[in-house]
């Protein structure tokens, strides 16, 4: 939509990122899911209206970083993958779940899966690379649900 309505990203992103800071403040606030839940995100409107905000900021930054500063396509989603792991790293005795921690990690995947996915789509079409993620993304899903039904099955 900001590409097609001529808005640089000197406009978009700063836009987009202040938005998603505000919506992550409002969670954070009045539905903080450290202190609510424990061990779990609270999924609440609110999470929704920072998880849309995510991806729109996540597609614009992965935009950016490959054809601004001309890492392209496979560079931007090494260097972002790389920023993933760290926050992951960092979160990796549970404070992931800490409401800007957990949304900065959200942010950064869909930059790069933006990145890596541009670099899907130019290396093997559009076509390939659309079967291609959704499989990757299908086989997970069906293989945790499989994991769910037959431990469900075993503890009965």
């Amino acid at each position: 939509m900001f590409h097609d309505w001529h808005i640089d990203f000197a406009v978009s992103i700063p836009v987009v990122l202040a938005l998603f800071v505000c919506a992550v403040w409002v969670y954070r606030r009045f539905f903080d899911a450290v202190t609510t839940l424990g061990d779990t995100v609270r999924v609440t409107p609110s999470y929704w209206v920072c998880m849309m905000l995510a991806g729109v900021l996540g597609t614009l930054a992965g935009d950016f970083a490959s054809f601004r500063l001309h890492l392209t396509p496979p560079g931007a989603a090494v260097v972002v993958g790389a920023l993933v792991a760290m926050t992951l790293t960092i979160g990796r005795r549970g404070q992931i779940l800490a409401p800007s921690l957990y949304w900065i990690t959200v942010a950064l995947i869909r930059t790069a899966g933006t990145a890596a996915g541009d670099a899907l789509a130019h290396a093997l079409s559009l076509t390939w690379s659309t079967l291609l993620t959704g499989l990757a993304f299908l086989v997970p899903v069906i293989a945790f649900y499989r994991t769910s039904w037959l431990t469900g099955r075993l503890n009965k």
